[in-house]
């Protein structure tokens, strides 16, 4: 079964309402508009935040955009590269916000050749800037 919102839960309610007669059904139905508008606009508040949230790039960001240059560098470089800039740093939170970078449009992914050290060829994504230079 699918899951009923609160929206759809206040229609269902003003549907009943407006096929009853009686005492304070004006009242109830005002009171279940007021309640659809205001889960609309908390609604439209949690897009525009999120949204936001979105397309924001954080001090970590910053600092991995930082490193980035034209030429293709694997997840493995640039923590290298920014591993001193901030105490909390991981190679996961480096390779989150490449991969935000990305989304956002300040950096391209890639594909390049690599060798591990056990001496396997392998295939890891890089990350350049798009423009080849630090905005």
């Amino acid at each position: 079964m699918e899951k009923i919102t609160k929206a759809q839960k206040y229609a269902m309610i003003e549907d009943i309402l407006n096929t009853v007669d009686g005492d304070n059904i004006d009242m109830l139905i005002e009171f279940v508009q007021g309640e659809q508008a205001a889960l609309a606009r908390k609604a439209t508040k949690a897009k525009e935040k999120a949204a936001e949230k979105k397309t924001e790039i954080d001090e970590l960001g910053s600092i991995v955009l930082g490193a980035l240059t034209a030429e293709p560098q694997t997840r493995d470089e640039v923590f290298a590269k920014v591993e001193d800039a901030a105490a909390d740093i991981s190679i996961a939170k480096v390779g989150a916000r490449l991969t935000k970078l990305v989304e956002n449009g300040f950096a391209v992914k890639s594909e390049v050749k690599a060798t591990t050290a056990s001496g396997k060829k392998t295939t890891r994504m890089a990350y350049a800037l798009v423009n080849g230079d630090a905005e």
